[in-house]
């Protein structure tokens, strides 16, 4: 858990508890982080929050941390920030470098897209979804053959949700007859049919996703997975999921 206490002595920095002295102590931090200066930038977002608590100075805080390694402290710090401001695209850009460190793939994946989403002028963060991207379909438990799509699609487990309606069902199954017959793009149409029916349809997601990464759209197909996960984490195994 963070702590608020400050490790500098208050009397060596006396605090103005007021929006300048937090700004002023931000500046510093956000220097010392250019320079490698790791601890002594988080003893100053310490003191900015202390001044006044700020996304900025929490987001700081995360930095640092993530510099220093300290990965579940400095996660909780973005946390913090988040609180404070859901529209700052830069952390979610670094939220999801820390997901990426831990290997969290899809956390990673949801956070540089919405990174992406509030500024699509980060190239750097558009060369890093897409590195992660990669990791996902790496990771993915979905069949890699033609084949084992094939016979993936006569089965239904039974813990899966079914659609909500006959007609969503119904386009379900004309999917996994198109899919049977390896007509990839017949069976993504049917399979967009059935989501577009029950958007909470989560296998829908999923053998969308699979129909899509077969016909050699990886992009969309990672996008779909993550949904289907999103919906009913159930649909991959326990062992597999954990990839993620």
């Amino acid at each position: 858990m963070l702590s608020s206490s400050v490790s500098v002595a208050s009397d060596q920095y006396p605090i103005a508890a007021d929006a300048s002295s937090a700004a002023a102590f931000c500046e510093l931090a956000s220097d010392l982080l250019r320079h490698g200066q790791a601890k002594m930038a988080i003893d100053y977002c310490k003191l900015a929050i202390q001044a006044q608590p700020s996304a900025q100075g929490y987001k700081l805080w995360g930095d640092g941390l993530q510099q220093l390694n300290q990965l579940a402290e400095a996660e909780a710090a973005y946390g913090q920030a988040l609180k404070l401001d859901l529209g700052w695209a830069e952390l979610y850009a670094n939220l999801g470098t820390l997901y990426v460190k831990q290997q969290q793939w899809l956390k990673a994946l949801e956070c540089y897209q919405k990174a992406l989403k509030l500024k699509p002028q980060l190239a750097e963060v558009q060369g890093r979804l897409e590195f992660v991207r990669g990791q996902v379909l790496a990771a993915n438990p979905a069949q890699k053959s033609a084949a084992a799509l094939v016979q993936s699609a006569a089965v239904q487990p039974a813990q899966l949700a079914a659609p909500a309606s006959e007609a969503a069902d119904q386009a379900y199954r004309q999917g996994n007859d198109c899919l049977r017959r390896q007509q990839w793009q017949a069976a993504a149409g049917h399979y967009r049919q059935a989501i577009a029916l029950d958007p909470n349809f989560a296998v829908g997601y999923w053998r969308l996703a699979q129909s899509l990464e077969a016909g050699g759209e990886r992009e969309q197909a990672v996008d779909c997975y993550f949904q289907a996960l999103s919906l009913q984490p159930g649909l991959a195994k326990p062992g597999e999921l954990c990839k993620f």
